[in-house]
């Protein structure tokens, strides 16, 4: 019921086997983490099908479905599966623009990113005239590189000093707390799992009758 075609868990019921959104790698990255079965063959089939750049980038999240773009939650979802490895991330410099980016100038990135005031957070890629925007928008952050690196290969001092900033700010949304969840095993409440996927999804199920629930 909210399994796809591809193998991947979503937060809404699919429909004759058709993802219900976009960010199904990081979705089946929390099923698994509360112990639910996943059809690993399956999804590195559906991986394989991303159309590519030629460092091996994806430039779609799912097949054929060209926007939106690439997220950080995408990046964190396909790391965790064990899909890409901190080394893939490191070839593409952190950076998973889909777009050339453009020589930095920090005169026309602080008159783009005002300009960004009151926008919807895809107007910047919809519309010309923000391409000074794209190393920020598309680049994997500080703290998801910290915690990338220490659960697959080795943190740098920087990196270790962003973490423990990282960790100690709290995020107030849900979605945050679940990817704060993912990076540094702090479990959420159970009442995220049941604002966020809703009382019958089988992730919440799955976590209410796990050792990570603390009754």
């Amino acid at each position: 019921m909210y399994v796809d075609k591809y193998g991947l868990y979503n937060v809404k019921p699919v429909v004759d086997g058709n993802p219900s959104g976009n960010d199904g790698w990081i979705i089946t990255a929390y099923a698994i983490k509360v112990g639910l079965p996943v059809e690993k063959e399956k999804i590195l089939q559906a991986f394989d099908l991303l159309k590519k750049d030629q460092k091996g980038m994806p430039l779609e999240r799912l097949p054929n479905k060209a926007t939106p773009y690439l997220s950080r939650d995408v990046i964190l979802g396909l790391v965790y599966l064990g899909i890409l490895t901190v080394k893939d991330l490191e070839d593409w410099e952190y950076s998973f623009s889909p777009f050339p980016l453009p020589k930095f100038n920090f005169f026309q990135a602080i008159k783009q990113f005002w300009g960004l005031r009151g926008k919807h957070r895809n107007h910047f890629w919809q519309n010309p005239g923000f391409e000074q925007v794209y190393r920020f928008a598309f680049s994997v952050p500080i703290g998801d590189r910290y915690a990338m690196q220490k659960k697959f290969g080795k943190p740098t001092l920087f990196q270790k000093l962003w973490g423990f900033f990282d960790f100690l700010l709290k995020p107030d949304d849900d979605s945050s707390k679940l990817i704060h969840w993912l990076k540094y095993e702090e479990v959420p409440d159970r009442d995220v799992f049941i604002r966020y996927f809703g009382e019958q999804h089988p992730i919440t199920l799955a976590f209410l009758d796990s050792p990570l629930y603390n009754y």
